[in-house]
């Protein structure tokens, strides 16, 4: 990538009029994503201080992107929450991370009907932006660019710290290694509070493909948007694909590359999908949000490996280690330990699990000295 931000990446496509994104029937082009951007950036500079957060309570659509998009061209942390949330949940993230603001949409302002937390709530309409010149400022690469909390499940939620460079290096590795070009179709039905779900998008944006934002509700619904859409790549989690295994494929729909992630992908379900679709291609892919992404199962070895986690992904280095620290040999169990610029910096005001989830970089790694 050549451009130093994400946001400044998906510039460089602005003088064109080709697609950036797509939702509900409305489509968005790149210039339009620009110009949406500069005046989000100079609407959310007017309402925070600048050391204080931007949380993003929305569904995935064009008014989520820009409010995410636009607090980083204003140089604030983003905080995208996920819109099942309750009040109470929101507002334990919200004092975390010190987000001074929550920016919904016309759509999910009334999920915080009860909200007392104090923090201010503005709702965010992209046609009612005024125009407004770039307000975009230079920032550290390793700066926190977004924060991404995790679920809950096993206590309260933790939240990741993500740097600009996490971002940077996330796309280009994406792009990489499943072939996201200009113009290529993409579905996104993964919630852009998911850190794959966002990465997706923004690899879409920083490639000039077009970005199909689809909301998820039955599998034979979404099986039949990706053949009206002419969906060319889908990412999606495993229960998705699992649901979609079970309906008819789309009688003209050819080649389309699915990939899955955000957990175990059920070889049956691969297999079903691979029998059932016309030229399919399907990345198996596995990770944890502390470190983005670590491995991904290609498609041509999938036949002769359907339950390996594969291969480390770019920009990624996956070791598994014995207790003394070394590598195992094959055969031996270990852990896994994964090295490299997609790895976070930690979590935020919890150094306990901290210090439990990170350690050093393993000295004979190839990224022991940037550590």
């Amino acid at each position: 990538m050549t451009a130093p931000r994400i946001d400044l990446a998906i510039a460089e496509h602005a003088s064109g009029s080709t697609i950036a994104l797509a939702a509900d029937g409305a489509e968005i082009t790149y210039g339009e994503l620009e110009r949406y951007i500069r005046s989000a950036a100079a609407w959310l500079s007017g309402l925070v201080k600048d050391n204080e957060a931007i949380g993003v309570f929305m569904d995935n659509s064009p008014e989520a992107i820009v409010a995410i998009l636009g607090a980083m061209r204003a140089g604030h942390i983003v905080v995208p929450i996920n819109t099942k949330n309750d009040p109470g949940t929101v507002a334990y993230i919200s004092k975390s991370a010190n987000v001074g603001i929550v920016v919904v949409s016309e759509r999910t302002v009334t999920r915080l009907a009860d909200w007392k937390d104090g923090v201010p709530v503005k709702t965010l309409s992209i046609v009612d932006l005024s125009p407004a010149d770039d307000v975009g400022r230079p920032l550290d690469q390793d700066s926190t660019a977004v924060i991404f909390f995790t679920s809950g499940s096993t206590g309260k939620p933790k939240g990741v710290m993500v740097t600009h460079r996490n971002l940077t290096h996330g796309v280009d590795s994406v792009a990489q290694y499943l072939n996201i070009t200009p113009g290529k179709r993409l579905g996104a039905v993964l919630p852009v509070s998911f850190d794959a779900g966002l990465n997706w998008v923004l690899t879409g944006l920083c490639m000039g493909a077009e970005v199909h934002l689809l909301r998820y509700v039955f599998p034979r619904t979404l099986a039949a948007e990706l053949e009206e859409l002419s969906i060319e790549a889908l990412l999606a989690v495993p229960t998705v694909f699992h649901a979609l295994s079970g309906v008819p494929a789309p009688n003209n729909l050819k080649g389309l590359h699915m990939a899955s992630t955000g957990g175990r992908m059920d070889h049956d379900a691969v297999a079903k999908l691979r029998a059932s679709y016309d030229q399919l291609h399907f990345t198996v892919m596995y990770g944890l949000t502390e470190a983005f992404r670590a491995t991904y199962l290609p498609d041509e070895m999938w036949s002769a490996f359907p339950t390996s986690v594969g291969r480390p992904i770019p920009h990624a280095e996956v070791h598994v280690l014995a207790e003394d620290g070394q590598p195992t040999k094959p055969g031996d169990v270990g852990e896994i330990v994964q090295s490299g610029p997609l790895v976070s910096q930690g979590y935020i005001n919890a150094p306990d699990q901290q210090q439990l989830r990170f350690g050093p970089t393993p000295a004979f790694s190839r990224y022991a000295d940037s550590n």
